[in-house]
């Protein structure tokens, strides 16, 4: 769970730009950045996680290999399904008698 979406990467400073204040500032901002990287790893320790997340390898080059290849086997896709019981004939209808009826109980919502 990376929160940031990037890492700011600070522009060069000419020479003649690099005040002492100016060098401080980029010095907190470094320290800074460290801060927060040793703390989001720590988040991901205690959380049960790796400290750094293992990036996943580029699936792009996989797709453009497949679109190249079209005679290589493609996954098995399923065709629509149909009704089994359109095509059933009933033969026969037969009433069953039932010996001894079960109890039941009919239950309703009181309004």
């Amino acid at each position: 769970m990376d929160h940031r979406l990037f890492t700011l990467k600070l522009p060069e400073i000419a020479e003649s730009d690099q005040t002492p204040m100016v060098r401080s500032l980029v010095q907190v901002i470094g320290e800074q950045q460290a801060h927060i990287q040793r703390l989001e790893d720590e988040l991901r320790r205690l959380q049960g996680g790796p400290p750094r997340p293992q990036l996943k390898p580029n699936t792009l080059q996989a797709a453009v290999k497949a679109a190249l290849n079209p005679g290589a086997e493609e996954p098995h896709r399923r065709g629509p399904q149909r009704a089994k019981t359109a095509e059933l004939v009933i033969h026969e209808t037969r009433q069953v008698l039932l010996e001894e009826v079960p109890c039941a109980t009919i239950q309703s919502k009181e309004m």
